[in-house]
């Protein structure tokens, strides 16, 4: 099948291509799957050819994901000056990629820091998805400029145990969970999005172990710190910002597990 001729390209960038990364990509593909979206990884590590951890592997195919034809590619050799967004989760791979392989610095951004930027941006809902994706990206590196914040990593797993590697599996996802629907109004979350845009109340991005939701509530939105509880489960509000949802002025709030 031949590529649209607009598609948005993403690469997720770790340090063996073995675990964060691979796992982001394919999570990113199946939450953009039918969409002018082309995700790729990398490692910094110059070891090509190598399979998925087996722990990614496993924790992956839980998530419904097929790591087994996997292979790591280095990002030594790769020119990623026209990638539309590039995405690492240490500051070294942030570096790596701009340094060594040309990626755009307005356009590279680490894991978390991407997350929190999108939470505070709103595009315009009357684009195409590649546009409105390059949109969000420009908007997130601007609103990056106007404030200095700590550079938060998502550690490597490797050698640190089982449950290390499915809490940094779990993190990955709830990532590439915020960053499919801040950017392209894809994934889970976009499923339960509600169809028709308010201004009364507010929205909240409701994590759960299966997947992001997006819920209605009424009243103003938490505060950044405030504690909620969803079904049993409590949470903490990491970050409020505009309506993900095109023509909606309600404010919404992000989760994430206490």
């Amino acid at each position: 099948m031949s590529e649209p001729h607009d598609t948005f390209h993403v690469f997720f960038i770790c340090t063996g291509n073995r675990f964060r990364s691979v796992l982001a990509e394919h999570r990113l593909r199946q939450a953009t799957a039918g969409l002018p979206v082309r995700v790729s990884s990398l490692g910094t590590l110059d070891e090509p050819g190598i399979p998925a951890l087996a722990d990614a592997i496993e924790l992956g195919a839980g998530a419904g994901l097929d790591l087994a034809e996997h292979r790591s590619r280095p990002l030594r050799g790769e020119d990623l000056h026209a990638a539309d967004l590039v995405v690492g989760f240490e500051r070294n791979h942030v570096a790596a990629a701009v340094v060594e392989a040309g990626a755009p610095r307005e356009k590279t951004f680490g894991a978390y820091e991407l997350v929190e930027l999108l939470a505070r941006i709103e595009s315009p809902g009357d684009l195409s998805v590649p546009e409105r994706a390059r949109n969000a990206v420009a908007r997130a590196n601007a609103a990056r400029r106007e404030g200095k914040r700590p550079f938060r990593e998502l550690s490597d797993p490797v050698g640190r145990g089982r449950p290390f590697a499915a809490d940094t599996a779990a993190q990955v996802g709830d990532q590439v969970a915020r960053i499919a629907f801040g950017l392209f109004g894809a994934g889970p979350a976009a499923a339960a999005a509600p169809t028709t845009p308010s201004a009364a109340g507010h929205l909240l991005f409701v994590w759960a172990p299966a997947g992001w939701r997006l819920e209605q509530r009424d009243g103003e939105p938490p505060a950044v710190g405030d504690i909620v509880e969803v079904e049993g489960a409590t949470l903490i509000v990491t970050a409020v910002g505009p309506s993900p949802l095109p023509g909606d002025r309600r404010r919404c709030g992000y989760t994430q597990p206490r």
